[in-house]
């Protein structure tokens, strides 16, 4: 069977040539999850580049059920988890190339075919029949008949379609099998070998559960997890002392422990920077890429409010929600600057201690936020890199002689990570990369590379973000 682009339809909605035109949307538009997560699915770009807050406006309503807004967030995270693998599939039951579909369409494709192909539902043609509705609901109803037939014949041609990609080239049946957009993949397997990310990218695909970090400051872990299940939640240990894996939750902030400050939500891999910062009583501690907080109020929870804390971001408004978390979480020694020049000059030399966790491509939070695989690219990579040289540079001179400075990220490239400090360490001959593994704690080991660094895709036994770490020491002192 070929798709509907093959065929006549009448309508006003399409010009002469076979292309859709959108109609104009005939009063307000009704509530349906499918029709909610094909929206947000639309919105999500460069320009709004969070697909969870995309979705959020059109799922916090009255005529929204918790089980309507659970599965209009699984429609949107697993369509684009598994977009490249959708596409695929889609690519052999239309007759016309994927780049000559209407991206709105293609989206409404792809959320039938997710479903198709990844959810347990109890009438197939029910789940067709939804998504074309979401079309006849939508300014695109013209569009109703080409997804009508297109899906059915994906569901026919399910178990085919369903079987594990083999186009007889290894590296090509990963990428679509996985999602990983070929560039990404040739640029991971260049700066790392694909035993040391690969494992990490398949377990990355899964849902992931919410990672929470107590705040010593006010409520014992034991006393946190022992709350959460008494309230009717999933809760266990994470690896870190301060940390805790829950299950069931929709919305983290509507969690008591979350709204009284006894625990943020933080992913258990950067919660292992915090404790490889050591922070102690009485030091002079900078972070100074503080927004939003999470890692600010982590070190003043280490120290017990006993060390000066002075928390810097370029950005006056992001700073501003870590002023918010600081006062949620108790965080009491703790000073905010915008970065500035002036800052550069009053505190040079001042820190024991200075935390880098450097803005940057983010692709190792795909498990919470699949879209960034699709949003990024090889000059993103470049330009981060760039721009993330340029702040360890000014963060540099806030370190006093023999005192430490330590950089991470949430992302596994090798030009925003192992080459990155390589090019810090050529520049500013004055710091040594110092050897994590004798001093870490004994929790955070399994994810030490050989250099010494932090690298948490190395090992899957406990599923969290892809984050890297160095610790940089300057001399003298």
């Amino acid at each position: 069977m070929t798709d509907s682009y093959s065929h006549s339809h009448g309508g006003n909605g399409r010009h002469s040539n076979g292309r859709l035109n959108a109609l104009p949307r005939r009063g307000p538009e009704p509530f349906t999850p499918r029709l909610a997560a094909w929206r947000a699915l639309n919105e999500t770009d460069p320009r709004h580049p969070d697909a969870a807050e995309n979705l959020r406006p059109r799922i916090d309503r009255p005529q929204a059920s918790d089980a309507d807004r659970r599965l209009a967030t699984q429609l949107v995270m697993g369509t684009l988890r598994h977009r490249a693998r959708l596409d695929h599939c889609l690519a052999q039951v239309l007759d016309k190339p994927l780049n000559k579909q209407r991206e709105p369409i293609l989206n409404l494709l792809r959320l039938g075919a997710f479903q198709i192909l990844y959810l347990e539902h109890p009438t197939d043609y029910a789940i067709v029949n939804e998504t074309v509705e979401a079309a006849r609901l939508s300014e695109m109803r013209d569009a109703a008949p080409l997804v009508n037939a297109v899906l059915r014949n994906f569901l026919r041609r399910r178990e085919e379609l369903a079987a594990p990609v083999a186009t007889g080239d290894v590296n090509r049946d990963f990428a679509i099998e996985h999602s990983c957009p070929e560039w990404a993949r040739d640029m991971l397997d260049a700066g790392l070998s694909p035993a040391k990310w690969r494992p990490w990218w398949i377990a990355a695909q899964q849902t992931p559960d919410l990672h929470l970090r107590v705040n010593t400051l006010r409520i014992h872990r034991d006393a946190l997890v022992a709350e959460l299940r008494a309230a009717g939640f999933e809760a266990d240990a994470a690896p870190a002392p301060d940390g805790v894996v829950v299950r069931g939750v929709q919305r983290p902030g509507d969690l008591a422990c979350f709204e009284e400050g006894r625990a943020t939500v933080q992913d258990a891999a950067a919660t292992l920077v915090g404790w490889l910062l050591a922070p102690r009583e009485g030091e002079r501690i900078v972070d100074f890429c503080a927004a939003p907080g999470g890692k600010t109020t982590h070190i003043a929870a280490l120290t017990n409010n006993r060390a000066d804390i002075l928390a810097s971001d370029a950005s006056k408004p992001r700073l501003q929600e870590a002023i918010v978390a600081a006062r949620r979480m108790g965080a009491t020694r703790v000073r905010f600057e915008v970065a500035s020049q002036l800052l550069l000059a009053q505190y040079g030399g001042w820190a024991d201690a200075v935390l880098v966790d450097a803005p940057c491509t983010g692709m190792g939070t795909i498990r919470r936020h699949p879209e960034i695989r699709w949003l990024r690219d090889r000059e993103a990579v470049i330009q981060s890199s760039l721009k993330q040289l340029t702040i360890l540079g000014l963060a540099q001179q806030l370190v006093r002689p023999g005192g430490r400075l330590l950089y991470s990220t949430c992302t596994l490239f090798h030009e925003e990570n192992q080459r990155l400090i390589e090019t810090f360490l050529y520049q500013y001959r004055h710091f040594r990369l110092e050897d994590l593994r004798p001093t870490a704690p004994e929790f955070v080991r399994p994810w030490l590379d050989a250099d010494g660094t932090l690298l948490t895709s190395l090992h899957t036994s406990f599923a969290q973000d892809g984050f890297f770490a160095a610790l940089l020491r300057r001399s003298g002192g």
